[in-house]
């Protein structure tokens, strides 16, 4: 059965590594190399999360031009729903503190939000569609002063902050940031439902009181 595509996630972490190479940069760009790699057959020879992502990316893109392989880098913002895994991830950790009263905005790592079904239905569509190689995945660009918002009005009984002033300075919203997925016939999930389905899960597995 011939290989249609493999899935690859960049190492993210809320807080600042205490060692960023070892921790972020290497694993993205040897994890990468690794995941292309393996498909081959016989014979064939700052901040530090964006700077993993990007070098993981670059790396990859190299790589595939070289070997002559098709790949789409999918690049979803954060990414919320039920959590599958026993622990904590870091997109689901930005609702949880903002949900426990944390005045953190995000200012160099929000650019908006996205059902974790959504990013999973388009791991599994895109490749088949043979599209642009480099994919935006997000479902629509605003600041987390309007998430904060939107979160606040989901559930009045927590105390979440509202940011009086502009948390990402100069980012422009736009409601169909992926509108070229939307006219691919991928249709995304409304992101009140992704924050009810998340609040929910951590709740269930007592991330939150």
């Amino acid at each position: 059965m011939p290989l249609l595509g493999v899935p690859r996630a960049s190492p993210c972490a809320l807080e600042d590594p205490k060692d960023p190479e070892r921790d972020l940069l290497l694993p993205a760009v040897r994890g990468t190399l690794n995941v292309l790699k393996r498909p081959e057959p016989p014979g064939l020879a700052a901040k530090w999360y964006p700077v993993s992502k990007t070098m993981a990316e670059k790396v990859s893109w190299e790589y595939a031009e070289k070997h002559g392989l098709d790949i789409v880098a999918i690049n979803p913002s954060t990414c919320l729903g039920p959590l599958l895994q026993p622990g904590l991830n870091a997109s689901s950790a930005v609702l949880q503190q903002l949900l426990q009263g944390s005045k953190d905005n995000f200012e160099y790592y929000w650019l908006g939000s996205v059902h974790v079904r959504d990013v999973a239905h388009a791991q599994v569509l895109l490749p088949r569609l043979h599209i642009e190689r480099e994919v935006p995945f997000v479902h629509g660009i605003y600041q987390f002063k309007d998430f904060a918002e939107t979160v606040a009005r989901l559930f009045p009984g927590y105390n979440v902050h509202r940011f009086t002033e502009e948390t990402q300075p100069g980012l422009v919203a736009c409601k169909d940031a992926s509108k070229r997925l939307i006219e691919l016939g991928l249709a995304f999930t409304p992101i009140e439902e992704a924050i009810k389905e998340s609040e929910a899960s951590m709740k269930s597995k007592g991330f939150l009181g």
